[in-house]
């Protein structure tokens, strides 16, 4: 079974993303901060994380950039969500290493 990472800042949105990945079959773990997700996925190894770029403390585009450099999580796949406001936060996404914006 698939094991995702997720960490956005809204509880309606977490628990409704986690339904709808669930009901697909996957396995979801919720963090709130930044902090929380590497703390997650240096413990659990996820197969994909989705994190929200504005976040409490270390933001997603910092997550994914040390998501990028661990060894332990270097092939994982990151998708990062917000609402891009221009092509330079996209660029500035991909160039943190996510796979998708």
């Amino acid at each position: 079974m698939p094991k995702v990472l997720l960490c956005l800042r809204g509880a309606a949105e977490a628990e409704a993303l986690t339904a709808g990945l669930a009901s697909r079959g996957m396995t979801v773990s919720r963090a709130a901060t930044g902090e929380e997700a590497l703390e997650s996925a240096f413990a659990s190894n996820p197969d994909l994380a989705a994190v929200e770029t504005e976040l409490p403390g270390i933001n997603g585009f910092e997550v994914c950039r040390v998501f990028k450099r661990d060894l332990r999580t270097a092939a994982t796949p990151v998708v990062l969500i917000g609402a891009a406001s221009g092509r330079a936060e996209m660029l500035a996404g991909f160039e943190a290493g996510a796979c998708e914006f």
